[in-house]
């Protein structure tokens, strides 16, 4: 993570002086016990300006740990996340106008649909059943936004391998000490991690394990490989025990890209000498697969059969109430086909309907407000066709991006970094997947991931361009294709 030299600036060390003079003025008030803390912000913010990918990296590393990020839970919305992500957008563009910074690593051709959907949002929110919650949702893209503007600055002082570390082990953190706590299982005690959704649990544990799986094969030290192995056995479990039938179908889907990408790896299976070892695999591993996969899950699984009941069923009422979003949803899109009923508002639509009082008392916690479960859905119903494209183009680009960096590199015969783009996308299509279930349009890692592959591209274009140029390739636009005379 190593950053060039750099002159403090004036500014900074005035602040500091003046953060200094502030924590001696405390002394001598009763809120004196908070001067100290004055003094860690001077270190961390003058660390923080030297090293801005570390405070980019507490960020990334702390959304498992929603539960703990509140600083004071008087006040939710002050947490360690948001006043680390304030200070380092601020020191950003501190050292962009100074210079320390390149200002250009900010170019990407995505921008121009991100400020559209950010001008949609704010039109939707002039027109908005409610304005104020309308206004937030529009502030939490933005802040959203800004964590792609920060990757696309910092990812690469991170290190790409140092993002996957950081997520594997925070994700397989949450996952192992949620599992010690809940060892009673059943529905009752669905694995949640440190966050408050099981469902957003799982989605986290489903997106690490194809991150886990590429740190199997690439880290040299055999500790390492065995503390990888631990957190990918312990993510999958994980994922089982919260019980989330969206977990299952997005990490099937997940498995089945995998095997098609390790594909070359089937033609060990046509040699007898390798029977015997997957003999022996399957002998070891279907008695712990039983037993760690819950009887409740399997029931859960082979409930998604009643999907076609529709809001009828009362066997599965997860399943029905799921289905009623989606009614409620296009009904709120044929009022408002455009730009919608405004952003934030699906919960103010679906509390007006019947299927609102039908399943507020579901699991014992009366609410009539429900989110749509379903990040497309929602989008389209709040802020119409125009955002739906916007943000669904957004999503398909950033696959599109990693496709092809994987492209270039695989055609330039760098295999590290062909397997590396690999990883990414499989943990991104789990991702875009996931969000087919969860309502999270703001998610920090679709932002973060959608800068890693901008800048995959880009690497990946620069590479293809240096080795055109050892080639002695002269055409300009021979050179951009990939092609050589």
């Amino acid at each position: 993570m190593a950053i060039n030299n750099h002159n403090t600036p004036l500014g900074f060390i005035v602040s500091g002086l003046a953060l200094v003079l502030c924590s001696a003025a405390l002394y001598m008030t009763p809120y004196f016990f908070l001067a100290p803390l004055l003094i860690l912000a001077l270190v961390g913010g003058f660390y923080l300006y030297r090293h801005p990918e570390v405070g980019l990296m507490i960020v990334i590393f702390l959304i498992p740990f929603e539960i703990y990020k509140e600083i004071l839970s008087k006040y939710k919305f002050l947490t360690i996340s948001k006043l680390i992500g304030i200070a380092i957008v601020l020191i950003v563009i501190l050292r962009i106008l100074q210079g320390s910074l390149k200002g250009k690593d900010l170019a990407s051709p995505m921008w121009m649909p991100m400020i559209f959907l950010v001008l949609v949002y704010g039109i939707s929110s002039a027109l908005s059943i409610n304005l104020m919650i309308s206004l937030n949702s529009t502030r939490q893209l933005i802040t959203a936004i800004s964590i792609f503007a920060l990757g696309l600055l910092l990812v690469k002082n991170i290190g790409y391998t140092n993002v996957i570390r950081f997520i594997v082990l925070s994700v397989a953190m949450t996952a192992g000490m949620s599992l010690m706590q809940g060892v009673a299982g059943g529905l009752e005690n669905r694995t949640s991690g440190f966050l408050e959704d099981p469902n957003f649990f799982a989605l986290l544990a489903v997106v690490s394990t194809p991150l886990a799986v590429y740190l199997l094969q690439t880290e040299k030290n055999i500790l390492v490989r065995l503390l990888v192995a631990v957190c990918l056995v312990v993510l999958i479990v994980a994922s089982v025990k919260t019980f989330s039938r969206s977990a299952f179908l997005v990490l099937l889907v997940t498995l089945i890209a995998g095997c098609f990408h390790y594909r070359h790896l089937f033609v060990y299976l046509k040699k007898p000498k390798y029977w015997g070892f997957l003999i022996l695999l399957a002998a070891m591993g279907l008695p712990v697969l039983v037993s760690v996969v819950p009887a409740e899950y399997v029931d859960r699984i082979a409930s998604l059969v009643n999907i076609g009941e529709g809001t009828q069923t009362t066997q599965d009422r997860s399943l029905g109430r799921r289905t009623s979003y989606i009614f409620v949803g296009m009904k709120a899109l044929k009022e408002n086909p455009v730009l919608g009923s405004g952003p934030g508002t699906f919960p103010i639509n679906y509390s007006k309907t019947p299927f609102a009082s039908a399943f507020s008392l579901d699991d014992g916690k009366p609410n009539i407000y429900r989110r749509a479960h379903n990040t497309y859905l929602e989008v389209l119903s709040e802020t119409g066709i125009v955002g739906f494209s916007l943000f669904v183009g957004i999503v398909v680009w950033g696959m599109f991006n990693f496709r092809y960096a994987q492209n270039r590199f695989k055609q330039l015969g760098d295999n590290g970094n062909y397997q590396l783009v690999s990883h990414f996308l499989l943990a991104f299509v789990a991702l875009s997947l996931f969000l087919l279930f969860l309502s999270s349009p703001n998610h920090k890692y679709l932002w973060f991931f959608l800068a890693i592959s901008q800048a995959l591209r880009n690497d990946a274009d620069i590479k293809q361009l240096k080795a055109n140029s050892r080639e002695g390739c002269s055409d300009p636009d021979l050179k951009l294709s990939g092609r050589s005379s």
